[in-house]
């Protein structure tokens, strides 16, 4: 068993990284960080040597990736990932890299905070990314996988679990659960120990989707079943979610969903956005590109408008 914690946090020993820390050492059945209840009872230097022990002892089922420390390229829309037919991109950095511990992972964790409503530049990098995984086609069972997130304020953060939660769908894992905490302030969110024991629990669900458990996150009413959000589009009291665009109806003013409804992210989905919109595009624009660059000329007197910053040559 392998598992991959992916921190989309540049801080280190901060909030996200405690938190995924703790989901992989629950899904791997190792010991928490922190102990139980009342750590105060239990010396500081006894509890690390306790993790330490049973870290040594089941080497190699937990692998972490930072992905600021990560060379990952910006995506400059090129579209040879899907247009060669192997998922290989040209850009040369760490994704195939990072994409191969994904394929080699049993299980996932998606662990980031929030920046200004949504996840900090490295995370959206790395999802940018996701049709060189799209385009390789794997054929085995979605795995499962955790979404951590960690915000200051909830008014800032309601975006953050439903684009992590589909960004886990959309590299092909089976969400299993989702949480976020509140702390502003680096590893503040261990001063809380409902946040230490919430990662246990999500780690404890992981581990039980790794032994076949077919189990998926509770949002409760009011909100998408498929990625939490409450963001939704209404027409003719017809609901879709604006992430996953699942669809339901409105009962009694409240958004309504069957348990499991068709979204955007299922594995059949993904392949017809696929085969029948990004390869599909190629032929289509090949045809309309004579057309299209003699109407680019014109773009071309506004060379003296762009500014470099000093010292660029």
């Amino acid at each position: 068993m392998r598992i991959l914690g992916l921190v989309g946090s540049a801080r280190r020993m901060g909030n996200t990284e405690v938190l995924v820390t703790e989901v992989a050492r629950a899904a791997s059945a190792l010991p928490p960080s922190v102990p139980p209840l009342d750590a105060s009872r239990v010396p500081a230097d006894t509890a690390e040597a306790g993790a330490a022990k049973a870290d040594a002892d089941t080497p190699g089922i937990v692998r972490l990736v930072r992905l600021s420390e990560l060379r990952l390229l910006v995506c400059n829309g090129c579209m040879a990932c899907a247009f060669r037919g192997d998922g290989q991109c040209p850009l040369q950095d760490d994704m195939e890299f990072l994409l191969a511990e994904m394929e080699a992972a049993d299980a996932f964790i998606l662990g980031a905070p929030t920046y200004t409503l949504l996840p900090p530049a490295p995370v959206k990098a790395w999802a940018d990314r996701f049709i060189m995984a799209l385009a390789r086609e794997k054929k085995s069972a979605p795995k499962p996988a955790v979404v951590v997130g960690v915000a200051a304020l909830v008014d800032w953060s309601r975006h953050l679990l439903p684009i992590l939660n589909g960004l886990v769908m959309a590299y092909g894992f089976r969400l299993v659960d989702s949480m976020i905490a509140y702390a502003p302030g680096p590893a503040e969110v261990l001063l809380e120990h409902q946040n230490v024991s919430r990662a246990t629990a999500a780690g404890r669900k992981l581990r039980l989707a790794l032994a076949g458990q077919d189990l998926r996150p509770d949002f409760g009413p009011g909100r998408c079943p498929v990625c939490g959000s409450d963001l939704f589009r209404i027409v003719d009291s017809v609901v879709e979610c604006g992430v996953c665009m699942a669809k339901g109806k409105l009962v009694d003013q409240v958004a309504t969903f069957e348990s499991r409804p068709a979204h955007r992210w299922e594995p059949e989905a993904l392949r017809h956005h696929f085969h029948d919109w990004i390869r599909a595009s190629g032929p289509s624009y090949l045809a309309k590109r004579p057309e299209v660059r003699r109407l680019q000329r014109a773009y071309r007197l506004n060379k003296p408008w762009w500014i470099r910053p000093p010292g660029d040559g």
